[in-house]
């Protein structure tokens, strides 16, 4: 049990991670700062060095409250900011496109808005707040919780198991994307990346122990004794 429970909560943690939808967003915001006006090579390569900018921050900042917030309250209020901000992006779609099907990751799709004003302000405060989140939160505790969750007995293998399965669930959600657009619409996609983000505050609330403060051996016997 000292194995089993803590290898399977990485693994649900890497599922997590990366079925928040995380690599689709990044993919896809190239074509959101194009349709809210950044139209030239300059202003895009600006708008990447911006978003990758704030990953950098946030991850730092991250650092920084991991010991004073702990795993959980911070991962759960990570979960909960991405969820919302996940609703917000999905709204954005729902309100400007009509009979939107397909996100094309690399071209903008002209389609007709149903929306009387501009609403690319929406698109890009949710996707900013989404990215300061996952950084906060949901990108770095993953890993940190591998560290701390797994018996150094056991770390070797299961460490390698557990990224194995974090590269297969972003290969997973990096092939599938597109086609789940095409099946449903592209609000909906993003309102299921938010339910996967929702779930994170259960996850961190009912599944995962606190580690702050504990050591590994304390942890190790937490797990043996349940």
């Amino acid at each position: 049990p000292s194995i089993r429970w803590p290898l399977f909560l990485s693994v649900l943690a890497m599922f997590l991670q990366q079925f928040s939808g995380i690599n689709c967003v990044m993919f896809y915001f190239h074509t959101i700062f194009e349709t809210a006006g950044f139209k030239t090579a300059t202003q895009l390569y600006m708008a990447s060095l911006l978003v990758s900018g704030i990953q950098v921050v946030f991850t730092a900042v991250s650092c920084l409250l991991i010991d004073r917030t702990g795993r959980r309250v911070l991962l759960g209020f990570s979960g909960g900011v991405m969820a919302l901000s996940m609703v917000a992006f999905g709204l954005y779609f729902q309100l400007t496109y009509a009979g939107h099907k397909a996100i094309e990751v690399t071209v903008p799709v002209l389609v007709k808005p149903t929306f009387p004003g501009n609403l690319n302000w929406l698109a890009l405060s949710s996707m900013m707040v989404y990215i300061v989140a996952f950084s906060l939160g949901l990108g770095p505790i993953p890993w940190v919780l591998m560290a701390e969750l797994i018996p150094l007995r056991g770390r070797a293998k299961c460490g390698g198991l557990v990224t194995t399965f974090n590269l297969f669930f972003a290969f997973i959600t990096t092939k599938e994307f597109q086609d789940l657009v095409k099946a449903t619409s592209s609000q909906a996609t993003f309102w299921m990346f938010g339910g996967v983000c929702a779930t994170i505050i259960l996850y961190a609330v009912f599944l995962l122990p606190e580690t702050k403060g504990r050591t590994l051996e304390e942890i190790e016997q937490h797990f043996q004794r349940h």
